[in-house]
């Protein structure tokens, strides 16, 4: 059920003040943004959404996939048969940083420190020759860009909310796709502090 514009207003007041706090579901947020049409998004909302949109599908489409595929690759040429067990290693670590990236609250700073340190230890050591060099560089580039699939587009939005009604009643406790509706699940919601 939408809400009116003035209790919109009510609860971005409310919301400056620290009475409340906005949350939003990583993964459908992600979902919304990875599949919207602009032109939509300028009927409904009134805003584009391109350039948001068109960060996620990067992130998703082209650096998750090649940092993957970088990685597996040069564990293989650089530990030769035991790169079997690194690829191995490599999809385990993918699939739970992926799963665990989906849900509760997401940050942008300690992946950020997590990736300076990845990217540090790969300059430390670079000794170890060109594949050790990319292999870690692939693995950092790979964590930061799935931990920042999801953390991106709560940033956006939660940016974008401020100022815009329409976008934040698509948004509110609305579900994304037919799974998070017979769950229940919404894109958007707040509690209080």
């Amino acid at each position: 059920m939408p809400i009116t514009e003035s209790e919109y207003n009510q609860l971005i007041m409310r919301n400056d003040a620290g009475d409340i706090q906005f949350f939003f579901d990583p993964a459908q947020i992600k979902n919304f943004l990875y599949e919207l049409n602009n032109e939509e998004s300028m009927s409904r909302v009134g805003n584009s959404l391109l350039f948001e949109s068109r960060i996620i599908r990067i992130i998703q489409n082209i650096i998750e996939f090649l940092s993957l595929l970088s990685a597996i690759i040069a564990s293989i040429v650089w530990l030769k048969w035991w790169g079997v067990l690194a690829t191995i290693g490599v999809l385990i670590f993918y699939w739970v940083l992926k799963s665990s990236s989906s849900g509760g609250k997401q940050y942008i700073v300690i992946p950020l420190i997590f990736a300076s340190l990845g990217f540090l230890i790969t300059f430390l050591f670079h000794q170890q020759g060109f594949g050790f060099i990319v292999f870690g560089t692939s693995v950092t580039s790979l964590y930061l860009a799935v931990k920042m699939l999801y953390a991106l587009p709560g940033l956006f939005l939660s940016r974008l909310i401020g100022s815009n009604y329409k976008l934040f009643n698509i948004l509110y406790e609305n579900p994304v796709d037919e799974f998070n509706k017979e769950m229940g699940t919404p894109m958007l919601w707040y509690t209080e502090k």
